[in-house]
């Protein structure tokens, strides 16, 4: 053996060290509050632990994306939990921001240099221009990628991923809790999951009455309550079942119109995403109310008291859009 395979197994590693998706977690008709929690920071934890890894180890553009899409499902959980989580995870919640923050700008530069400039050049004659402006966007990029490995390496980013282990396997909402707080880790979660999902709609609706009407950062906050109460779903409903599986492809085809409309300059397609998106919040407003609160909370499917009380409802299924 010569010294220089051990690195030639090192490098072939990295090569096949590929980004790591989401993953639904799976509870128990009778699972409480806290397991249920646990259950969702793990899948949280496993995802970001992973995509760091293929950050520092590669430069795979799934890596970056994948690690912004854990952290943001990371903060939704806490969010979600957040009455539960205590002070320590409001804590994490602003470091997995941070980091999202600080790993965004690659993210925008695999974009451009991968999707957008490719389009954008398609019928572009000057070949060796198209060249060079593609090696100074990989430039670029790599003096980017070098100088978020080096951040993520340093403190205090290097330690959210630990940190966030030691908080589920010590149960450091613990440390906080009280009668009450005590009471409410200890119910069933099919009893907590229709308020949850009631609140996650209600952000939906106060964002987004018309889009076509909104800034541009009243648009990017109304997709984020899109992601968030997407991320909601598939954190708290059983994977595959019913109108609980309806409800979920409704609202990623929801994603799409609110992302265009989003991007959108030109008001006549700007009005057409919004008119698309009213039509939802119609449906959302008149239609059934138990949607998947009810098969998720009540075995029976009848109408939880949090759905009657808001007016939840299923929507028609639609296409799969982008995390």
């Amino acid at each position: 053996m010569t010294g220089d395979e051990p690195a030639a197994g090192g490098v072939a590693e990295a090569e096949a060290l590929g980004p790591r998706h989401a993953r639904r977690p799976h509870h128990g008709a009778d699972d409480d509050v806290e397991t249920a929690m646990c259950r969702c920071l793990r899948e949280c934890a496993a995802q970001i632990a992973r995509n760091l890894e293929v950050v520092a180890l590669t430069d795979s553009p799934g890596g970056p994306h994948q690690l912004r899409v854990g952290l943001r499902r990371l903060r939704v959980a806490l969010w979600l939990f957040r009455d539960e989580a205590g002070a320590e995870g409001a804590m994490l919640r602003e470091e997995a921001r941070a980091m999202a923050r600080l790993v965004g700008p690659l993210r925008d530069r695999d974009v451009l240099a991968d999707e957008i400039l490719p389009r954008g050049l398609a019928g572009f004659a000057d070949q060796p221009a198209r060249a060079a402006l593609a090696a100074l966007l990989e430039a670029d990029r790599a003096q980017a990628r070098a100088r978020i490995r080096a951040a993520l390496a340093e403190p205090p980013m290097a330690g959210l991923a630990r940190r966030l282990e030691l908080f589920i396997a010590d149960r450091g909402w613990r440390a906080e809790c009280d009668g009450p707080r005590a009471a409410a880790l200890a119910r069933r979660l099919a009893g907590r999951v229709p308020g949850l999902l009631d609140r996650c709609l209600r952000r939906v609706r106060a964002r987004g009455r018309d889009p076509a009407r909104l800034s541009v950062e009243q648009r990017h906050e109304l997709r984020k309550a899109v992601k968030t109460l997407r991320y909601a779903i598939e954190f708290l409903t059983p994977a595959g079942k019913g109108r609980a599986r309806e409800y979920l492809r409704a609202v990623k085809a929801l994603q799409g119109p609110v992302r265009r409309a989003q991007r959108c300059r030109d008001r006549r397609r700007a009005a057409r995403a919004g008119a698309r998106w009213r039509g939802w919040m119609r449906r959302a407003r008149h239609g059934r109310r138990a949607s998947c609160w009810g098969s998720c909370g009540n075995a029976s499917g009848a109408r939880s008291p949090a759905s009657a009380s808001t007016g939840t409802a299923s929507a028609a299924p639609g296409r799969s859009g982008r995390r």
